[in-house]
Protein backbone atom coordinates (compact mmCIF):
# COMPACT_ATOMS: atom_id res chain seq x y z
CA UNK A 1 0.00 0.00 0.00
CA UNK A 2 1.21 3.25 -0.81
CA UNK A 3 0.38 6.51 0.80
CA UNK A 4 1.85 10.09 0.14
CA UNK A 5 2.12 13.34 1.87
CA UNK A 6 0.80 16.29 0.48
CA UNK A 7 2.60 19.33 1.52
CA UNK A 8 2.65 22.67 0.01
CA UNK A 9 5.54 23.35 -2.37
CA UNK A 10 8.80 24.29 -1.49
CA UNK A 11 9.74 27.88 -3.48
CA UNK A 12 6.07 29.10 -4.00
CA UNK A 13 7.11 32.67 -1.58
CA UNK A 14 4.40 34.22 -2.59
CA UNK A 15 2.00 32.28 -0.87
CA UNK A 16 3.56 33.36 2.83
CA UNK A 17 2.54 36.78 2.24
CA UNK A 18 -1.23 36.41 1.90
CA UNK A 19 -2.86 39.02 4.02
CA UNK A 20 -5.91 38.08 6.09
CA UNK A 21 -8.94 39.66 7.74
CA UNK A 22 -7.99 40.76 11.07
CA UNK A 23 -10.68 38.98 12.38
CA UNK A 24 -10.56 35.57 14.08
CA UNK A 25 -11.32 32.91 11.29
CA UNK A 26 -13.51 29.78 11.98
CA UNK A 27 -14.21 28.08 8.88
CA UNK A 28 -16.93 25.99 10.64
CA UNK A 29 -19.23 28.71 10.69
CA UNK A 30 -21.50 28.08 7.45
CA UNK A 31 -22.80 31.52 8.04
CA UNK A 32 -20.01 33.61 7.39
CA UNK A 33 -18.10 34.34 4.02
CA UNK A 34 -14.66 35.28 4.81
CA UNK A 35 -11.90 37.54 2.16
CA UNK A 36 -8.52 37.29 1.63
CA UNK A 37 -6.39 39.87 -0.26
CA UNK A 38 -2.87 39.43 -2.64
CA UNK A 39 -1.19 42.06 -3.12
CA UNK A 40 -0.75 42.52 -6.70
CA UNK A 41 2.64 41.42 -6.88
CA UNK A 42 1.95 37.93 -5.87
CA UNK A 43 -0.69 37.01 -8.87
CA UNK A 44 0.48 34.04 -9.63
CA UNK A 45 -2.73 30.98 -8.61
CA UNK A 46 -1.97 27.61 -7.63
CA UNK A 47 -4.25 24.92 -6.51
CA UNK A 48 -3.26 24.17 -2.86
CA UNK A 49 -1.85 26.25 0.01
CA UNK A 50 -1.33 26.03 3.19
CA UNK A 51 -0.89 28.98 5.76
CA UNK A 52 -3.25 28.91 8.64
CA UNK A 53 -4.96 26.24 7.16
CA UNK A 54 -5.36 24.61 3.74
CA UNK A 55 -6.68 25.98 0.82
CA UNK A 56 -7.36 24.15 -2.66
CA UNK A 57 -8.80 25.34 -5.85
CA UNK A 58 -12.08 24.75 -7.33
CA UNK A 59 -10.52 22.24 -9.58
CA UNK A 60 -8.62 20.39 -6.84
CA UNK A 61 -12.11 20.18 -5.05
CA UNK A 62 -13.75 18.30 -7.58
CA UNK A 63 -10.74 16.05 -7.68
CA UNK A 64 -11.03 15.13 -4.12
CA UNK A 65 -14.65 14.94 -3.90
CA UNK A 66 -14.48 12.34 -6.17
CA UNK A 67 -12.45 10.23 -4.23
CA UNK A 68 -14.23 11.70 -0.38
CA UNK A 69 -17.66 12.83 -0.72
CA UNK A 70 -17.28 13.16 3.04
CA UNK A 71 -14.73 16.06 2.56
CA UNK A 72 -15.57 19.29 4.55
CA UNK A 73 -15.10 21.98 2.44
CA UNK A 74 -16.29 26.04 3.25
CA UNK A 75 -15.67 28.99 -0.14
CA UNK A 76 -13.26 31.36 0.93
CA UNK A 77 -13.19 34.71 -1.92
CA UNK A 78 -9.44 35.39 -2.60
CA UNK A 79 -9.13 39.08 -4.28
CA UNK A 80 -6.54 40.63 -5.53
CA UNK A 81 -5.71 44.33 -4.25
CA UNK A 82 -5.02 45.75 -8.24
CA UNK A 83 -8.33 45.91 -9.42
CA UNK A 84 -10.17 44.04 -6.82
CA UNK A 85 -11.18 40.90 -8.93
CA UNK A 86 -11.61 37.20 -7.50
CA UNK A 87 -9.59 35.50 -10.32
CA UNK A 88 -9.78 31.92 -8.68
CA UNK A 89 -12.42 30.04 -6.32
CA UNK A 90 -10.91 28.59 -3.20
CA UNK A 91 -12.26 26.51 -0.37
CA UNK A 92 -11.14 25.82 2.80
CA UNK A 93 -11.03 21.86 3.11
CA UNK A 94 -10.73 19.35 6.18
CA UNK A 95 -10.39 15.50 5.40
CA UNK A 96 -11.23 13.02 8.32
CA UNK A 97 -8.86 12.70 10.92
CA UNK A 98 -7.90 9.17 11.90
CA UNK A 99 -6.06 7.66 14.67
CA UNK A 100 -3.36 5.86 12.46
CA UNK A 101 0.51 7.02 13.41
CA UNK A 102 2.25 3.82 13.98
CA UNK A 103 3.87 3.84 17.97
CA UNK A 104 7.08 3.73 16.37
CA UNK A 105 7.14 7.05 14.74
CA UNK A 106 9.63 9.35 16.90
CA UNK A 107 7.46 12.68 18.40
CA UNK A 108 9.35 15.47 19.11
CA UNK A 109 8.24 17.86 22.77
CA UNK A 110 6.13 19.88 19.93
CA UNK A 111 3.70 16.47 18.67
CA UNK A 112 5.57 17.26 15.52
CA UNK A 113 7.41 14.84 13.25
CA UNK A 114 9.75 14.22 10.69
CA UNK A 115 9.09 10.75 9.35
CA UNK A 116 5.18 9.98 9.85
CA UNK A 117 4.70 6.41 10.17
CA UNK A 118 1.35 5.06 9.73
CA UNK A 119 -0.94 1.51 10.39
CA UNK A 120 -1.85 0.24 7.56
CA UNK A 121 -4.99 -1.33 8.79
CA UNK A 122 -6.11 2.24 9.84
CA UNK A 123 -5.45 3.91 6.48
CA UNK A 124 -6.13 1.11 4.20
CA UNK A 125 -10.65 2.67 4.17
CA UNK A 126 -9.29 6.49 3.82
CA UNK A 127 -8.31 7.84 0.44
CA UNK A 128 -7.48 10.94 1.90
CA UNK A 129 -7.03 12.08 5.87
CA UNK A 130 -5.70 14.12 8.31
CA UNK A 131 -3.75 12.01 11.34
CA UNK A 132 -4.50 12.26 14.79
CA UNK A 133 -2.43 13.49 17.35
CA UNK A 134 -0.55 15.71 15.55
CA UNK A 135 0.69 19.64 16.45
CA UNK A 136 0.67 20.38 12.61
CA UNK A 137 -1.59 20.63 9.65
CA UNK A 138 -0.79 17.34 7.23
CA UNK A 139 -2.67 15.44 4.66
CA UNK A 140 -1.88 11.95 3.41
CA UNK A 141 -3.56 11.14 0.12
CA UNK A 142 -3.40 7.65 -1.44
CA UNK A 143 -1.75 6.22 -4.54
CA UNK A 144 -5.06 6.50 -6.52
CA UNK A 145 -5.78 10.28 -5.23
CA UNK A 146 -1.58 11.27 -5.79
CA UNK A 147 -1.98 10.08 -10.08
CA UNK A 148 -5.18 11.79 -10.25
CA UNK A 149 -3.96 14.82 -8.57
CA UNK A 150 -0.87 14.94 -11.22
CA UNK A 151 -2.98 13.80 -14.10
CA UNK A 152 -5.18 16.32 -13.99
CA UNK A 153 -2.21 19.08 -13.58
CA UNK A 154 -3.35 20.40 -9.93
CA UNK A 155 -0.40 22.80 -8.25
CA UNK A 156 1.19 23.69 -5.67
CA UNK A 157 2.12 20.75 -3.74
CA UNK A 158 4.53 17.96 -3.61
CA UNK A 159 4.14 14.58 -2.38
CA UNK A 160 6.41 12.42 -0.55
CA UNK A 161 6.16 9.01 -0.31
CA UNK A 162 5.05 7.51 3.77
CA UNK A 163 6.40 4.48 5.17
CA UNK A 164 3.13 2.31 6.06
CA UNK A 165 2.99 -0.69 8.77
Amino acid sequence: MRIFELSEKKGLGYVTRLHYLTEEINMFDKEKIYAMYIPEMFEDTVDYMVQKFPLISEEMKSILLTYDPQLYTKRLNIIYSKNLEMKKKYWYAQPQFINALDESTKLNYLRMVDKPILKKEEVKYYPIFSVLGLNERRWFVNLEVAESLLRYDISGFQLELVEVV
